[in-house]
């Protein structure tokens, strides 16, 4: 592969990103904060909206620097491997991609939550929050079971196929742990994000952090979650089946894996659109807020003065 091809995939993705964060409905376009208000099921009274449009600014550029520089990674690595073809240029800028993510999600928060004023008056819950309140256990596990059987089937595959592991491409070996550090990075990163201190002057403030964490541990959750969805694909398509049984009973169970994965994350889509799971920390923490919806505040009291 040349160097030009590396060049011109990690350039074709990162400016199909800035078309996504920047000219595509943007986040701070007033169609897209009322899809989040939609979403979220808060309202989003005057004194907030310059609060909820600096984090939503925020997290575009954090999100756009983080892709950038993981592409520009990926394209360092591939160019110092000189070896590769463009199937693995693609999945490895795919890669990049998702991690960023993930990573941009949870340095976002940070970010958002450094850049506060400590000095104001704030509020203070009255019990210690966690991944649950956030996420089901649906949703926690997903990643898990997922990756879990994806690097399983490899396995699999490199115990009954003749030739394997010697003639199985070294990028998978690479993928296969990407995939691994993004579940670390995912089970990790999300407990020491809810373990942060959320500095809010209001308890309405505080309901739209947890708003924003909750979208926050969502993205961080996608790198495993697809990179484990994925990884079949790239292994049927960048290892061609080897001759014999097992090698064709492996292509098959890779196969089977990566169709039930697929029918999963279908019915999983439609039913999170019935259900709003990315409403769960209202339903938890803010439970006197959810008949209110998109209404007015009706005097929340679920945290204290401090």
């Amino acid at each position: 592969m040349s160097d030009i091809w590396i060049f011109g995939v990690s350039g074709g993705f990162l400016a199909l990103a800035a078309i996504m964060f920047f000219v595509v409905q943007p986040k701070t376009s007033p169609r897209r904060l009322q899809a989040v208000v939609n979403s979220v099921g808060l309202p989003l009274p005057p004194e907030l909206l310059p609060v909820v449009v600096a984090a939503q600014r925020r997290g575009v550029r954090v999100g756009f620097a983080s892709i950038a520089a993981g592409l520009l990674i990926a394209a360092a690595g591939m160019l110092l491997a000189h070896d590769g073809s463009l199937g693995e240029v693609v999945f490895v800028d795919f890669t990049a991609i998702l991690v960023s993510i993930s990573v941009g999600s949870a340095v976002g928060t940070v970010v958002r939550e450094d850049a506060r004023q400590k000095s104001q008056v704030r509020f203070a819950r009255l019990r210690s929050v966690g991944v649950s309140d956030y996420r089901s256990a649906v949703e926690r596990w997903a990643p898990r079971v997922v990756v879990a059987l994806s690097l399983a089937a490899f396995a699999f595959r490199l115990v009954i196929a003749p030739g394997s592991p010697g003639g199985t491409p070294i990028f998978l070996f690479i993928y296969s742990g990407a995939i691994v550090l993004s579940l670390a990075f995912c089970e990790i990163g999300s407990r020491l994000l809810v373990k942060r201190g959320q500095p809010a002057g209001s308890a309405l403030e505080l309901a739209w952090d947890d708003a924003l964490r909750s979208q926050a541990l969502n993205g961080i959750a996608l790198a495993p979650l697809y990179l484990g969805a994925y990884f079949n694909i790239a292994v049927i398509s960048l290892n061609p089946p080897t001759r014999g049984d097992g090698g064709v009973i492996a292509v098959e169970l890779s196969v089977i894996l990566e169709l039930l994965i697929a029918a999963c994350l279908l019915a999983w889509a439609i039913f999170a659109g019935r259900t709003k799971p990315q409403q769960r920390y209202l339903r938890r923490l803010w439970p006197e807020l959810v008949p209110v919806g998109a209404g007015v505040l009706a005097n929340p009291s679920p945290a204290r003065q401090s």
